[in-house]
């Protein structure tokens, strides 16, 4: 494995150093993570619902683009499209993202069916049996997204438990499932991996005894007593709903990060529940939230028809920078793109919607990835290609671009082969992928319509002013 997280007082470290090195002067040497919610890219359901709901147009608005695109649901072909996008989100600066074995709230929220049916309790999304064994296709899922992210320095939140799957465990297998995963993790060697034990458990009578604020503790425990070879123990810590609950010693003193969610808060209301959790462990362990949504007053917004309250509209930029301020890392949950099925997990552009590429833009920009200096548009990286690789079939190659003045300025981007001055594909939407995208996903540029022996692609990004 090429990448190991680890803690130094708040502080996360990646190989050693810190995340952003490079970064803006408020984030360098901060040991900040930034991060992506994308808990639903081991998602399946072993029910019959998502299937139906796959092609069914009074629940799925998208499900022109859908079927047309993929066809049958395939939990495989989710996961895939994620390892294609992960490349881009690294070159944007996120150095994180979160998954989870029992997902979260997959589907459209916003229709009568949605709560008509219940449908989060609908489906079964669980990576574990009723008895806590982990599942051989989800485990095969994870180890696809954690050793991609390894390649590419990122660092895997893993989460376990989620509200709607969990009751449908006894205690003993969630106690079960905890070692499972914990063994799993050490015999794979995967060092780059933080635990989430659950995603918002609280005191609720709803989550299972085990699960609840006053005895998730124990469960940390479990995870500390697997080490790695060199005896260092695993990193785990739980997304309290109650960020209030972070102030009980059991849970503060045994965990090894703190994770808070801002759906739905204010600026000011964030900016004071982080700093009440660096209060409650005396600023000595890191504070990140991985999950944040909702505009800056938390109130309604409204994407393509649908109406979204307050906790699942993408957050306003204030709250990002807000957190990065108050020393907090920060995640990106998108429900509308990034969660619900099927998942759009590029840094994409849709009807006007732009929301996604201004917080993917300030990544980049805390990151300082952002030359102020530059006269036009600036590659970053292409994704998915390297130098002498040897290629064939279809390639899946994408690039990041940023301009000083903001994505809107940006044009267009041309793509050449060899040395034709003719480019062989022009993309003028984002995400910029030889050979072009749809909705839900770049099309590949088919490699068989070249001579077999070495190409050489050029990439150019032209923006509105022609530089």
């Amino acid at each position: 494995m090429r990448t190991q997280v680890s803690i130094d007082g708040n502080r996360f470290l990646i190989n050693g150093q810190d995340p952003y090195p490079n970064g803006r002067p408020e984030i360098a040497g901060k040991g900040i993570l930034l991060n992506v919610r994308a808990v639903n890219a081991l998602f399946d359901d072993d029910g019959s619902y998502v299937k139906d709901y796959w092609s069914d147009p009074r629940v799925n608005p998208n499900v022109g683009y859908d079927r047309g695109l993929f066809g049958t649901w395939d939990p495989e072909d989710n996961t895939r499209r994620l390892l294609i996008a992960l490349p881009s989100w690294r070159a944007m600066g996120v150095r994180a993202i979160t998954i989870n074995f029992q997902g979260g709230g997959p589907l459209y929220p916003y229709t009568e069916e949605y709560y008509g049916l219940n449908i989060r309790q609908m489906v079964e999304n669980n990576g574990f049996t009723r008895e806590g064994v982990l599942k051989p296709a989800f485990a095969s899922r994870a180890e696809k997204i954690i050793t991609r992210a390894d390649e590419l320095g990122m660092v895997v939140i893993v989460g376990l438990f989620y509200l709607a799957q969990q009751g449908k465990m006894s205690n003993e297998a969630i106690r079960q499932a905890v070692h499972n995963v914990s063994a799993w993790i050490v015999e794979k060697g995967f060092r780059n991996v933080l635990i989430e034990i659950a995603n918002e458990n609280s005191n609720d009578p709803k989550w299972r005894e085990v699960l609840r604020a006053d005895y998730v503790h124990e469960l940390f425990d479990i995870v500390h007593s697997y080490r790695y070879s060199d005896g260092s123990p695993l990193l785990v810590s739980t997304s309290l709903l109650n960020h209030t609950d972070w102030s009980l010693p059991r849970n503060k003193d045994k965990a090894d990060f703190v994770l808070i969610h801002l759906n739905g808060k204010s600026v000011e209301e964030g900016k004071r529940i982080i700093a009440d959790v660096h209060r409650y462990v005396d600023y000595k362990k890191p504070v990140m939230v991985n999950e944040d949504a909702g505009t800056t007053d938390g109130g309604p917004g409204v994407i393509d028809g649908i109406t979204y309250v307050g906790w699942a509209y993408p957050p306003a930029i204030e709250k990002f920078d807000a957190a990065v301020l108050c020393h907090a890392g920060w995640g990106y949950y998108g429900q509308y793109f990034k969660q619900s099925m099927p998942n759009n997990w590029e840094i994409y552009r849709r009807n006007g919607n732009e929301q996604e590429l201004d917080i993917f833009e300030r990544f980049a920009y805390w990151a300082g990835l952002i030359p102020k200096d530059a006269e036009g548009p600036v590659i970053l990286a292409i994704n998915n290609l390297t130098e002498g690789a040897v290629v064939k079939d279809k390639v899946y190659v994408s690039a990041t671009v940023v301009h000083p003045l903001g994505w809107r300025h940006i044009s267009r981007v041309e793509f050449y082969l060899d040395d034709e001055s003719i480019p062989v594909w022009i993309d003028e939407e984002p995400p910029y992928y030889l050979g072009g995208d749809l909705f839900r996903g770049p099309h590949g540029f088919d490699m068989t319509s070249l001579e077999e022996g070495q190409h050489r692609l050029k990439v150019r990004a032209i923006d509105v002013a022609g530089h």
